[in-house]
């Protein structure tokens, strides 16, 4: 019988800061839901998200994307239409090229992750998308398992953290809360607390004079609550806004991106310490990281952004 692989902790590669998928609201290759009661527009989030990892352009109008890559959506409650006008009109809003955008639509109209022929026909799905993003919405639509039964209902999410693991892809599953629940969100969630123990990001959707957006990670700090609000354009424009003061706790990372953004030109690296009250390592690095991901270039000036990452 072959041994398990094993080494020593000390050998393990270290990381000092966590990587994004979405800055601030999901971390990358996380698996995770957006969760919440019907009405509490959801499927919109999870369709923003969609269109910003496909696109490169901030969520929400104000969340970056620093590695955008092809995006795999299964709305099993939408028809293709719908979705199709929900997706051009968040491309008019963004000022994106929609025909050139890699989002991809599964287009079964059944999935059932419980289904050895499904699980299999997804797994080829991505094996030729290799996307960035996979959406999955709804939850209850996608098996015919007990939600309830933690045996059951982990059987559903080993294979979706199987995907994550294999093809480096993060998992956004849409997810309804209970009826009349309130206090702690994640406690929200229908069925079994399996749900929760599995996801690296959780986002809950509810309402509290206004729609309210809580984020909750396994591996960062949890930002504040933040409001949110349903725009209208125009008939097929629909997309959620950030509503009155900005209430999510900014990173440096995205302290040092708003400076550059609001910049008429170059930032050198002094100016940039003195106005954020960082260290000069910590400025270093950030800045490193971000010439990395093709986000500033540097210049004999100073910094500057390569393009928009906040609307």
């Amino acid at each position: 019988m072959s041994a398990l692989a094993v080494r020593k902790i000390s050998e393990v590669d270290r990381t000092s800061e966590h990587k994004w998928l979405v800055e601030s609201l999901w971390t990358e290759g996380a698996v995770g839901t957006i969760c919440g009661h019907p009405k509490t527009n959801k499927s919109y989030l999870a369709l923003d998200f969609a269109i910003s990892v496909a696109s490169g352009t901030p969520v929400l109008d104000r969340f970056a994307v620093s590695d955008p890559g092809a995006v795999l959506l299964f709305p099993a409650e939408d028809s293709h239409t719908a979705v199709r006008e929900r997706a051009e009109g968040l491309c008019r809003h963004r000022s994106v090229d929609f025909g050139a955008l890699e989002l991809y639509l599964i287009e079964s109209p059944v999935l059932r992750l419980d289904e050895v022929r499904c699980c299999k026909a997804l797994e080829g799905a991505l094996q030729k998308v290799r996307p960035r993003l996979l959406i999955l919405d709804p939850l209850i639509r996608l098996h015919s398992a007990d939600e309830n039964s933690a045996t059951e209902i982990a059987r559903v999410l080993s294979f979706l953290r199987h995907l994550q693991r294999t093809y480096k892809t993060a998992v956004l599953v849409v997810h309804h809360a209970r009826k009349n629940s309130g206090g702690d969100p994640g406690l929200s969630m229908r069925g079994s607390t399996e749900i929760r123990a599995w996801s690296d990001t959780n986002l809950y959707m509810r309402r509290r004079g206004g729609l309210e957006l809580v984020v909750e990670h396994r591996q960062a700090a949890s930002p504040k609550p933040l409001k949110l609000e349903l725009v209208t354009e125009d008939q097929s424009a629909v997309h959620l806004k950030v509503s009155g003061r900005r209430d999510l706790t900014e990173t440096p990372k995205e302290k040092l991106l708003r400076l550059l953004s609001c910049s008429e030109g170059p930032l050198n690296r002094a100016y940039i310490r003195s106005e954020l009250a960082l260290r000069n390592q910590t400025v270093s690095k950030i800045l490193c990281q971000l010439q990395k991901d093709g986000l500033i270039e540097k210049t004999k000036e100073g910094y500057r952004l390569l393009r928009p990452v906040f609307a």
